[in-house]
């Protein structure tokens, strides 16, 4: 039988119908009086802390928390001068706009200006959580069990309070494949942020959970590790439709099944839409092009290695691109789009293209330009 996840909600009216049914919930208000006697004994067990923000504090200056995003300090704070291992913070609130006025710790230097849905991971960081959640939304329970789930299997998977490279790639539930390999080598080019073995230092009081905050913050949002449908289509070669079509075809191809088997489906999956592995994509590309030589013809490759419903893109001279919110928005010809350089975006992740078009409309996005393509708005 599966483990539940053991969730810490801290919410002035702290109540398990706010949780999901499948987790055992620990339940505590701020002005309950045995607040400071009890938080520490919930933080041991907690697979999840969940912070609302709105809570009955009083705002004046102080040096107390007045806010649940203030209190994230604070726990922090307590968590160093102890040596306690926190596990994830999530701030939970019912109101989206809540942070409209942060700055975001990835793209230009301005308030993000709206709602914080869909711009979690951007958010996250600046705030000091792992993540955000929208009371109330069509899938907040979903999201809360997922993240409380990663990191009970990321205790497991660990054993400890440090993590290897051989643990973090269990906990990815990697498939044993031909390209395993490559997929290795691109985790270690992604940075993780391992623990162990040790080489010297003192440890750090986050323990396993910087490990979350990576894959949640910056493999799961961003194409690297990890590729978007767009990415995965552009790299095959293959319109974006197709890609559903070639998760339906029961043709029993070796090359189809090898690219269903590149889908990510391990933690935290759901907070995202649907993932691949980046070392299964390319392998399958690589083999799609021997196919291709043999053929004479990507559209000939394709129909002998699939049912005949998945179609070439019309040219190789394509990008991915992206909205002024870094969305992705599909495929666009390269000729009418550029790359941009946005601050704070995830070196090991790929570097976004944005049309011109959209480009022309906006002096702010123009500004993540190389000096010479900004040259040509003037």
């Amino acid at each position: 039988m599966t483990e539940l996840p053991k969730i810490l909600l801290i919410d002035d009216e702290a109540s398990e119908a706010l949780l999901p049914e499948d987790c055992k919930a620990l339940l505590l208000t701020p002005n309950d009086p045995h607040f400071n006697a009890k938080l520490p004994v919930m933080l041991e067990t907690a697979d999840l802390v969940l912070l609302d923000q709105n809570l009955a504090l009083p705002s004046e200056l102080s040096l107390t928390a007045t806010d649940g995003a203030s209190l994230v300090g604070h726990l922090r704070s307590w968590a160093r001068n102890k040596s306690v291992k926190l596990p994830p913070l999530v701030i939970y609130t019912s109101e989206d706009e809540a942070f409209a006025n942060e700055l975001p710790k990835v793209g230009p230097a301005v308030p993000l200006a709206g709602s914080f849905v869909g711009q979690e991971a951007r958010l996250a960081p600046a705030l000091d959580v792992e993540w955000l959640i929208l009371k109330g939304a069509e899938n907040a329970y979903r999201d809360i069990r997922s993240i409380a789930m990663a990191f009970l299997d990321l205790r497991v998977a660990a054993e400890n309070d440090k993590v290897s490279l051989g643990e973090l790639n269990r906990y990815l539930r990697m498939p044993e494949t031909a390209w395993s390999d490559i997929a290795i080598e691109h985790i270690m080019r992604a940075r993780p942020p391992l623990s162990e073995p040790v080489t010297g230092g003192v440890e750090g009081a986050r323990g396993t959970t910087p490990i979350l905050r990576w894959l949640l913050q910056r493999i799961i949002p961003y194409s690297g590790l990890l590729l978007s449908d767009s990415y995965a289509a552009w790299a095959l070669g293959i319109q974006l439709e197709s890609l559903s079509a070639l998760l339906e075809d029961e043709s029993g191809s070796e090359w189809v099944n090898a690219v269903k088997q590149s889908t990510y489906e391990g933690p935290a999956f759901e907070l995202s839409s649907r993932r691949w592995w980046a070392a299964g994509i390319d392998y399958a590309a690589w083999n799609l092009r021997q196919e291709c030589d043999k053929a004479g013809s990507l559209e000939e490759a394709l129909k002998k290695l699939t049912a005949g419903k998945v179609q070439a893109l019309e040219s190789d001279e394509f990008v991915v691109v992206v909205d002024l919110d870094f969305k992705e928005q599909g495929l666009a010809l390269l000729e009418d789009a550029m790359q941009i350089h946005p601050p704070g975006w995830p070196s090991e992740a790929n570097e976004p293209w944005m049309l011109q078009e959209l480009l022309a409309k906006e002096p702010l996005a123009q500004t993540m330009l190389d000096s010479a393509d900004r040259a040509s708005f003037k």
